[in-house]
C-alpha cells in the first residue's frame, strides 16, 4: 500500500530545505538604518519611519518641541523628514524591496499530483500519485537573488534621493513664507502712511492748499496700497499651508510662530570650487540610475542563462495498478526549439544601452545645472546686495527728500506720490532678491548634498525682477 506516513516525511523535509535555503529577514529596519545614516552624513537631519505605528512617543515629543520654538527654515526641514506623511509612504518601499528578496531566495512549491480510482465489481482501489519539484528554478536563485539585491540597492537610493527632495521642497517653502511675510510688513507700512497722506491732504484741502483731484489722487495711492496689501495676506496664507502640508502638521500643531521676515544675507556662500566634480561624485540621482544599470544588466544574466533550459521539473511517482505496485522518477523539460530566449535577450540589452545612454545624459545635465547654479547664486547674491546697498537707500533718501518739500509747499502732491511709490517697489523687489537668493543657495546646497533641485516656481504673490543694474 502507499506510505502516507513517507510522503509526508518526504515533503517536510522539501519544505525543511527550502526555508533553510532563505537567510534573509522581511524586517526592513536594516535598509531604512542605511538610509537614515546616508541621509544624516549628507543633510545633518534624522528621519523616522512610524511603520503604521501613528503615534512614536518619542517622534511626537521632537516634534513639538521644535514647534515650541520659533520655526526657522531648518527646524521645518527636520519636522518634514520627521513627519511628512508622503515620505512615511516613501519608506513601504523598503519593506517591499527586502519582501522582493526574500521571495528571490525561497523554493517554489512542490506539486502533487494523484488519483485514487475504485473497482467497480469491488476490490482494493487502484492510486497514482506523483511529486514534482522545478528543479531548475533552484538553480536559478543565485541569479534571482543578484537582481533582488541590486533592486533593493536601487531602492535605498530613491528613497534616500526622495527625502532629499523632500527636506528641499521645504526649506525652499519657507524661505517663500517669510518672503510674503516681509511683503506684508512692507505694505501694511505703506498702507500706513498713505493713511496719514491722506488726513493730511484733507486738512490741506479744507484750507484750500491742494485740489480735490489732488487728494483723490493720495486716496487712490491709500486704495492700491490696501488691495496689494489684501493679495499678500492671502499669498501669506497659502505659503503658510504649503509649510503645513510638508511638515504634516494638523490642529494646534499649525499655530507655530516664526520670524517675520527673511535673515540677511549669510557672510559667505558655499564653496563652488571644482563644483562640477562635487555634484557629480555626490549625486544620488546618478548613483540611482547607476544602479538601475546593474540591476538590468543582472536580468541580462537570468535571461540570457534561462533561455537553455527554461523548465526542468523532476519528481517521483507511485502508484498501483490492479495490485502491482510500480515507482519511478518523473521529469519534464521544456525544449526550446521556437523561443530560445532571442527576444528577450536582445529586450535585456537594449534596456541596458538605454540606461546608459541616460545615465551619461543625467551626467552631463548635472554637470551643466552646477555651472548654472553657481552663477545664478552669484547673481542673487549681488542682486540683493545692490538693493541692499543702493536701490533701497536711494528710494528712502527720495521719499524723505520729498515729503520735506511737500511740506513747504515746494513739491506737488503728484511727484511726493511717485516718491512713495518708487520707495514701495524698491523695497518689495529688495524682498524679492532676498528670497531668491537665498533660494538659490539651497538649490545650491542641495546639489552638492546630492539630489537635482526641483524646477524653480514663482511664489504666490511675488511678482519677478527685472534684471538690476549691476553696483
Amino acid at each position: 500500500m502507499f506510505n502516507l506516513r513517507r510522503f509526508s516525511r518526504y515533503v517536510i523535509i522539501l519544505g525543511s530545505v527550502s526555508l533553510a535555503g532563505g537567510c534573509t529577514t522581511l524586517s526592513p529596519e536594516g535598509p531604512f538604518t542605511e538610509v537614515a545614516d546616508t541621509v544624516q552624513a549628507r543633510a545633518g537631519k534624522q528621519i523616522s519611519w512610524d511603520a503604521g505605528q501613528y503615534d512614536d512617543p518619542v517622534v511626537h515629543s521632537a516634534i513639538e518641541k521644535l514647534l515650541s520654538r520659533p520655526l526657522t527654515a531648518e527646524r521645518a526641514v527636520q519636522i518634514a523628514l520627521l513627519n511628512n506623511r508622503e515620505l512615511q509612504a516613501t519608506y513601504a518601499n523598503l519593506g517591499i524591496a527586502q519582501a522582493n528578496l526574500v521571495q528571490a531566495e525561497l523554493w517554489k512549491n512542490p506539486i502533487l499530483n494523484g488519483s485514487v480510482t475504485f473497482p467497480l465489481a469491488g476490490g482494493a482501489p487502484d492510486y497514482s500519485f506523483d511529486l514534482a519539484l522545478k528543479f531548475i528554478d533552484i538553480l536559478y536563485i543565485p541569479l534571482r537573488r543578484s537582481v533582488a539585491e541590486s533592486q533593493l540597492e536601487e531602492t535605498k537610493l530613491q528613497v534616500t534621493t526622495e527625502v532629499m527632495r523632500v527636506a528641499g521642497q521645504t526649506y525652499v517653502a519657507f524661505i517663500d513664507y517669510l518672503g510674503e511675510r516681509q511683503r506684508v510688513a512692507v505694505l501694511t507700512e505703506a498702507v500706513k502712511a498713505a493713511a496719514a497722506t491722506v488726513e493730511s491732504g484733507r486738512v490741506l484741502r479744507q484750507a484750500g492748499n491742494i485740489s480735490e483731484y489732488d487728494l483723490e489722487a493720495e486716496l487712490a495711492q491709500q486704495l492700491q496700497g490696501a488691495t496689494e496689501l489684501a493679495r499678500a495676506q492671502i499669498s501669506v496664507a497659502q505659503a503658510r499651508e504649503r509649510i503645513n502640508q510638508l511638515l504634516g502638521l494638523t490642529g494646534q500643531q499649525t499655530q507655530w510662530r516664526s520670524a517675520d521676515r527673511l535673515p540677511a544675507m549669510a557672510a559667505h556662500d558655499p564653496s563652488t570650487v571644482d563644483m562640477e566634480r562635487k555634484a557629480i561624485e555626490a549625486s544620488l540621482d546618478l548613483a540611482a540610475v547607476r544602479q538601475q544599470i546593474i540591476t538590468t544588466g543582472r536580468r541580462y544574466r537570468v535571461v540570457d542563462i534561462t533561455s537553455l533550459v527554461p523548465q526542468l521539473d523532476l519528481g517521483g511517482e507511485v502508484a498501483r495498478t490492479t495490485g502491482e505496485k510500480e515507482a519511478g522518477p518523473t521529469f519534464t523539460v521544456e525544449l526550446a526549439v521556437f523561443d530560445w530566449g532571442q527576444a528577450r535577450r536582445e529586450q535585456a540589452r537594449m534596456e541596458i544601452l538605454k540606461s546608459r545612454d541616460e545615465f551619461t545624459a543625467l551626467a552631463v545635465h548635472i554637470r551643466s545645472l552646477a555651472r548654472l547654479q553657481r552663477a545664478k547664486l552669484l547673481s542673487a547674491r549681488q542682486t540683493a546686495a545692490y538693493y541692499t546697498g543702493t536701490v533701497v537707500p536711494q528710494a528712502q533718501r527720495l521719499l524723505e527728500t520729498a515729503v520735506k518739500q511737500y511740506n513747504v509747499m515746494q513739491l506737488g502732491v503728484f511727484q511726493l506720490l511717485q516718491a512713495r511709490d518708487r520707495q514701495i517697489r524698491a523695497s518689495l523687489e529688495y524682498v524679492t532678491a532676498l528670497s531668491t537668493y537665498w533660494k538659490e543657495r539651497a538649490r545650491l546646497a542641495q546639489i552638492l548634498a546630492g539630489k537635482v533641485p526641483d524646477e524653480p516656481a514663482r511664489s504666490p504673490g511675488t511678482s519677478a525682477i527685472s534684471a538690476a543694474p549691476g553696483p
